[in-house]
């Protein structure tokens, strides 16, 4: 689910709280953190929030938004959310390198997009200025002869 936000706490908690509409999420992957979190967590606390028997796993990946997010303390003791982290030395370099083969399967699948754009080696300048730009994955690849 996407819910634009607008970088005022209490307005994008009031977005949020209308995207999920009273059901508690079971998976919430946060890449940005900071000011998104905290709105986050103010919908995850409003009453009303069908959480009794739902675990919600908020799993904290990026921090583009911030580095810091204030977590409040009556949310912890009101619902069953788990806080944890993604990233590098949130598994072990075995666990990590296990699982690659299962993400490229679900890539080959189609059950996990990957948007891309392909350049050819003789169009490298062109991959780099794209790169700054683009939310596609960029690839540069060797023109057969």
């Amino acid at each position: 689910m996407t819910v634009a936000l607008t970088g005022e706490t209490d307005a994008d908690a009031a977005r949020i709280a209308a995207a999920i509409d009273g059901a508690a999420p079971s998976l919430i992957l946060d890449f940005v953190w900071g000011n998104a979190a905290e709105a986050t967590f103010r919908a995850l606390g409003r009453p009303g929030l069908d959480s009794d028997e739902a675990d919600i796993a908020y799993v904290q990946i990026g921090s583009m938004g911030g580095a810091e997010a204030s977590v409040p303390a009556s949310l912890l003791r009101s619902r069953r959310i788990f806080l944890i982290g993604s990233g590098a030395g949130s598994a072990s370099i075995a666990e990590i390198m296990a699982q690659l083969p299962v993400y490229m399967q679900f890539i080959a699948d189609g059950r996990v997009m990957v948007p891309v754009r392909n350049y050819p080696l003789t169009r490298v300048a062109d991959a780099w200025a794209a790169s700054a730009l683009s939310r596609e994955r960029i690839v540069v690849f060797a023109e057969s002869r």
